[in-house]
């Protein structure tokens, strides 16, 4: 096994953070590594700045450069397909991250010498550079001590938990199972790629400190203060769960993860399908969803989950027991 990761960093107009972004990984103390910076059709100077960054580091890089944007999950891609590490790890254009985060993962990685990691989480901070202040999500110390792969999933789709994008994924299993951000999505790819690659580990690892700093900025806010803009992305989050969903449920032989499919999943997915209709103003498509009895079947086998989360199964009874009720909370909200 070679030790050589491979940092995937995808720019679109971002010349403000670039910079400081690339150092971060030039400066990582693990010294086996690469960068792959993916300028997704930038307008502005990120990829001439991004290059006179990366010339000065002494590390080895690729830049690949896209004639028109074609959006963060297919820059994504493209940077793990040119990838050459046994791990790969990804950071988003305007964050940053400590000195020590891969060393720390990678050594957490291959601890248990003959059995490497397929994935190493770690959690993470949020800089808001409005105010200047820090928050930090840490992974519960159970998820550090090697637990079962069906239990992690299970976490993650109970949203207990929430790991940086920058954890460690074997590149391998990615390849072979065919692993990839779906290139049509732009809100919830995270989630479903994090996923896919959760059921997919035999051995996942975990570090129980915070080294990725997400940088909070104004203009992350300009898009989603636009109703329009919200509920393409509330409908881009809904349409990742679904496949979600038909991924577990095609791949996982896990009855715990197949119920948790059945009934949290899909009757999540239902809810949020009634309340994208809602947020469109389209009542016919809301009340002919209503009407259909396998709809409602679905939604009701939600109480299966009552005993571990039982919100989900109250949210279904709200709707079949007032409809207009949910559909007016849903349309008001964003209109």
């Amino acid at each position: 096994m070679n030790n050589l990761i491979s940092i995937i960093i995808p720019v679109y107009n971002r010349e403000n953070f670039i910079q400081h972004a690339i150092k971060s990984i030039i400066l990582q103390d693990h010294h086996e590594k690469e960068i792959i910076v993916v300028d997704d059709g930038s307008s502005d100077k990120s990829a001439l700045i991004a290059k006179r960054a990366l010339s000065s580091g002494n590390v080895p890089y690729k830049i690949i450069r896209l004639t028109e944007n074609q959006g963060v999950s297919h820059a994504r891609n493209i940077g793990i397909k040119e990838s050459q590490g046994t791990y790969i790890s990804f950071l988003d254009s305007d964050d940053s991250c400590d000195a020590t985060m891969l060393s720390s993962m990678f050594s957490q990685s291959v601890k248990d010498a003959g059995n490497i990691a397929d994935l190493v989480f770690c959690g993470y901070r949020k800089f808001h550079t409005n105010d200047n202040t820090t928050e930090t999500r840490l992974l519960n110390d159970k998820l550090i001590n090697n637990i079962p792969t069906d239990d992690i999933a299970l976490s993650r789709i109970f949203n207990k938990f929430e790991p940086a994008l920058s954890s460690l994924f074997r590149r391998d299993l990615l390849i072979q199972n065919n692993i990839f951000f779906h290139e049509d999505c732009y809100a919830g790819e995270d989630g479903e790629f994090f996923l896919k690659a959760i059921i997919r580990s035999k051995k996942i690892a975990a570090i129980p400190s915070a080294p990725y700093i997400y940088v909070q900025h104004e203009a992350m806010g300009i898009n989603q203060s636009i109703p329009s803009k919200s509920i393409d992305r509330y409908n881009n989050n809904t349409l990742a769960l679904t496949r979600t969903l038909k991924y577990i449920l095609k791949n996982s032989e896990s009855p715990r993860l197949r119920n948790a499919a059945k009934y949290y999943l899909l009757p999540m997915v239902l809810q949020r399908h009634f309340s994208h209709a809602a947020m469109r103003g389209d009542e016919n498509t809301f009340f002919r969803m209503l009407k259909n009895i396998q709809c409602r079947k679905k939604l009701l086998s939600s109480y299966h989950m009552l005993p571990i989360e039982p919100e989900i199964f109250f949210k279904s009874l709200a709707l079949l027991a007032s409809p207009h009720r949910y559909y007016c909370h849903y349309s008001k909200k964003y209109t």
